[in-house]
């Protein structure tokens, strides 16, 4: 390539910088919306623009550019899935919402040989379709393009320790490093199958789960997904947490992973194993949760959410288990145990709560 040709494209480059860093920023959001819409969960959507040395090095090396429009990879966006059959999904987004540059997109994954090191990812080049170019805050990003790079948390992985052990291709290195290189890559490939077996399968547990909420069948165990479905449909949880709710002056909305955790943590520590029994204990303690928690909305000092999640009441059902035991220092070790306030906090409540058992109806 002749140096003239080299500085023209520097000096384009240098004064469409801004324009690319626009350009990465919009694909950023509009990505991110897209998989939200579907209901697709990613570990991460990352967009850069290449750097100056970078851009530069690349032309040098290629020698094959005459115009900047012919390097496609520019404006780079990652996508890590954290299933291996998620980066389709997340494919079908780009062939629906993008134009693609089919003839210099490729699926390494088809073209991976049994011997070759590791995982390969699905690359796409594509720009931004008509209709939305049409939209005023797309507008200036005409005949642009990026370089879209989609693949799971386990193919990251191992292209990310490939690169930093400085490996790329099986000549590079002997053959006794060639065999370790290839037993990680069949691990890999393995566990990236079972975690997408495991997700099927706790997607049919939970299905199962719910059909046995609709009909009434609490003589499951205890765990995520039939605590998460209880809470949603049990008419008794509703009532419950709508009165506490109605005590406090609050909103309820509905748990998330973290609450639930909390939930059963609670659970196993006060021995409940099956959500029948749970349904039952609730039913039996039904005036006592709705005493304790007036005692403790009662109390001047504590500032409550604006909303309470959904299950609350199996929350403050723990705490007129353990309060009728009548033993603060047993109150106390339960507020411990499931992290619940700290210090002279935990003390004040641990007391409240020892007062009000005095008078729980038996």
């Amino acid at each position: 390539m002749t140096k003239n040709r080299v500085n023209r494209l520097l000096a384009e480059f240098a004064d469409k910088e801004s324009l690319y860093d626009n350009y990465s920023n919009a694909l950023k959001y509009l990505i991110d919306r897209l998989l939200e819409t579907k209901g697709i969960y990613v570990h991460s959507v990352d967009t850069r623009v290449k750097d100056y040395y970078s851009f530069k090095k690349k032309i040098e090396d290629r020698n094959k550019y005459t115009s900047i429009k012919d390097v496609t990879d520019i404006v780079g966006v990652r996508i890590i899935t954290y299933f291996e059959d998620d980066v389709d999904k997340v494919a079908e987004i780009f062939k629906d919402e993008f134009n693609i540059d089919w003839h210099n997109s490729i699926d390494k994954r088809e073209k991976t040989n049994p011997d070759t090191f590791g995982y390969a990812s699905l690359h796409y080049i594509v720009n931004l379709p008509e209709e939305r170019l049409e939209l005023v805050e797309y507008q200036e990003f005409n005949s642009l393009k990026a370089e879209v790079q989609i693949r799971s948390i386990l193919q990251h992985a191992w292209a990310e320790i490939e690169h930093d052990l400085g490996y790329k291709s099986k000549i590079e290195a002997p053959f006794e490093i060639r065999r370790d290189f290839s037993r990680v890559a069949s691990l890999l490939e393995t566990a990236d199958k079972e975690f997408k077996n495991i997700r099927i399968n706790l997607e049919r547990l939970e299905s199962k789960i719910n059909e046995e909420m609709e009909q009434n069948n609490f003589e499951i165990d205890v765990n995520k997904a039939s605590l998460k479905s209880y809470i949603a449909k049990s008419a008794l949880v509703e009532t419950l947490d709508e009165k506490i709710a109605e005590v406090g002056g609050t909103g309820i909305e509905f748990p998330n992973d973290s609450y639930l955790n909390s939930l059963l943590e609670e659970l196993n520590h006060l021995g409940i194993t099956n959500v029948n029994s749970l349904n039952e204990l609730l039913a039996e303690n039904q005036s006592n949760i709705i005493h304790i928690a007036q005692q403790l909305f009662e109390e001047e000092e504590n500032d409550y959410e604006k909303y309470l999640h959904r299950g609350i009441s199996i929350y403050y059902l723990g705490y007129v288990l353990v309060s009728t035991e009548s033993n603060i220092d047993k109150i106390k070790s339960y507020l411990s145990a499931n992290n619940i306030e700290f210090g002279a906090r935990r003390e004040k409540l641990a007391r409240k709560l020892f007062e009000a058992s005095q008078s729980l109806s038996s």
